[in-house]
């Protein structure tokens, strides 16, 4: 069985971030996902989860999109590994894998 690997990238409400981000690592242990990679930065949290299915990860972000205190969800590429980040920059741009560097 192959897991997939969600890296994400959001904001939450600086009013009462520790509450919000319990309640999304909550949603994520109740799903049955395994916690991969979590920064902080200000308001701003990369999070990256792994499940055994892709339905899993599409149903964490559902409930992800309906917490109160989260916004601007992105899917965020620089979390990715080398050769997946390749597949998905390879259409906008022609530079060889180990050239690409995130910031």
């Amino acid at each position: 069985m192959t897991s997939a690997r969600l890296p994400l990238c959001f904001c939450i409400d600086p009013d009462s971030p520790l509450d919000t981000l319990e309640m999304v690592l909550a949603i994520a242990r109740r799903i049955g996902l395994q916690l991969d990679q979590l920064q902080l930065r200000g308001d701003q949290v990369f999070l990256a989860l792994r499940a055994g299915d892709q339905d899993a990860l599409a149903l964490f972000c559902a409930r992800l999109h309906n917490l109160i205190g989260v916004h601007s969800i992105v899917l965020h590429v620089c979390m990715l590994p080398i050769r997946q980040k390749y597949r998905t920059l390879r259409a906008s741009s022609d530079v060889p894998p180990e050239r690409i560097q995130c910031r």
